[in-house]
Order: C-alpha cells, then sequence, then structure tokens
C-alpha cells in the first residue's frame, strides 16, 4: 500500500499554499501578501483554503468545507488513493497509515496557523461511505483516527 503519493501531495500543497499565499509560520516579514490575509473574514479565509485546496487535490479528491463541522473534507476520488484508503481501513495497515496522518496533522497546523483559521480541522472521508470519516486532525492532533477507534 502506497500513501507517499498523497502525503507528498498534502505536503506539497501545504507548500504550494504558503507560497500564494505568501505566508509563513516563521515569516516575520510585513510584506503586503501577509497583511492580505490577515485582512481577510473568517469566511473570505475558509473560502480560499477551500480554493486552494480544490486546487490541490484536483484530480485525487474531492474537497468541501463543513461548516456544521468546521473541518475541511477530503474524499478520495482517485482510484490508487480510493484503493489505498480502503485497504488500510479495511486490514488496519499502519506503517503508510502513519506517514500519511503525520501529513494530515501537518495540514491541520498550516490551516490553524498560516491561514489564520485556528480550531478547523481537516478531515478524511470513507471513500466507501461520505457519511463516515476515516481520519480528522485539528491543530496539529489527531481527534479521530479510525484505525485506532
Amino acid at each position: 500500500m502506497k500513501f507517499n503519493k498523497f502525503a507528498i501531495l498534502l505536503v506539497t500543497g501545504v507548500s504550494l499554499a504558503t507560497v500564494l499565499t505568501g505566508c509563513s509560520s516563521n515569516d516575520d516579514s510585513s510584506s503586503t501578501s501577509s497583511h492580505v490575509v490577515h485582512k481577510l473574514t473568517k469566511q473570505q479565509r475558509i473560502n480560499k483554503e477551500l480554493k486552494e485546496l480544490k486546487e490541490t487535490y484536483k484530480s485525487d479528491a474531492k474537497v468541501t468545507y463543513s461548516k456544521k463541522y468546521k473541518a475541511f473534507m477530503i474524499e478520495p476520488t482517485e482510484q490508487d488513493f480510493t484503493a489505498n484508503v480502503v485497504e488500510a481501513a479495511a486490514n488496519g495497515q499502519t506503517s503508510e497509515w502513519n506517514k500519511f496522518t503525520k501529513a494530515m496533522k501537518n495540514l491541520s497546523v498550516t490551516i490553524g496557523i498560516d491561514k489564520k483559521l485556528p480550531n478547523t480541522s481537516v478531515a478524511l472521508v470513507n471513500p466507501n461511505n461520505s457519511k463516515n470519516l476515516l481520519y480528522v486532525a485539528k491543530n496539529g492532533e489527531t481527534t479521530y483516527d479510525f484505525l485506532k477507534k
């Protein structure tokens, strides 16, 4: 099972999003692009991040935002990604899963800190049943992991 492509995609998406907004967690400059992020309303920041995530995952997953759960929902659509998620959930394979969930935790930190959306979760939706979540991270911490329930 190979989540490596998708973990890299998560990290690359984080890096790309940071570059696009001109923000990073260790950026002490007062550049104009950093100020733009701070001046946006919360809903505008959510919309901007949703657009960036959709672009990052356009060929691999459907990305939505749930106001009810205050979470960006990532639902695998690409065949290998979907198969890997289903296999991990069915067989409890944790080695590759841990790499993937670490990337999800990092994404939740980026969204919370760099994008100024604290307490916003990132959730992996079960591709076989979109009403169920397989993994949720918020502020760099796992809040739900199907394999560790």
